[in-house]
């Protein structure tokens, strides 16, 4: 990384630092609509900085402005999910990031109990191929996040969840990959520990 990507990296995590106390601290009716707007706008922008400023702010702002964010939940997470296989790394990282903060701040599935079908899909579909370390993490982050708060339906995700497991036992896969999908099983036992048991 030459010096002017880590001056834009520094740039980024503060203003990313001043949303989030932003948000936490005034009224979301202050906030969400100029985020939203500018999220709405730029996600599908040609700059992959516009493209991650996008999707990223929606996770900043998620804690602060959660009920707001939830009601616009169902346009704002098909085009997050769908930035998941974008081609840019740090775009994907980015979407991983966002859908977990949905997740725990949200309470979607039990707003919309179909909303994890959105979601995990599409994130089981990513990481097997996904290379980029920071990346895998953020994704075994969101899956984690996601089946934590599932019951009957985490049996859907039981297989898919196993067979990313034992590929990265099999294949060696780095210490903090193997504990973050273990983490991940563990949320789909608490969840619903008898749906795991067949396996």
């Amino acid at each position: 990384m030459d010096e002017e990507e880590e001056e834009q990296m520094e740039i980024q995590t503060v203003a990313s630092q001043l949303i989030d106390i932003l948000a936490l601290k005034i009224p979301a009716k202050h906030i969400l609509p100029t985020v939203l707007s500018f999220a709405s706008t730029n996600v599908h922008s040609d700059n992959e900085r516009l493209r991650h400023a996008a999707v990223a702010v929606l996770g900043v702002v998620t804690e602060g402005c959660a009920e707001g964010v939830r009601a616009h939940s169902g346009t704002i997470i098909p085009s997050v999910v769908e930035k998941l296989s974008d081609p840019n790394a740090s775009i994907r990282g980015a979407a991983a990031f966002t859908l977990g903060q949905f997740a725990e701040h949200l309470s979607l599935t039990m707003e919309d109990p179909e909303m994890h079908k959105r979601v995990l899909p599409a994130l089981f579909n990513a990481l097997p191929t996904e290379q980029v370390k920071s990346v895998q993490e953020r994704m075994m982050y969101a899956m984690d996040a996601w089946l934590e708060d599932l019951a009957e339906e985490v049996g859907m995700y039981v297989k898919p969840l196993l067979d990313i497991v034992l590929l990265a036992l099999d294949s060696g896969a780095k210490h903090h990959v193997r504990e973050m999908l273990l983490s991940a099983l563990a949320s789909a036992c608490a969840s619903n520990g008898a749906l795991v048991h067949p396996y």
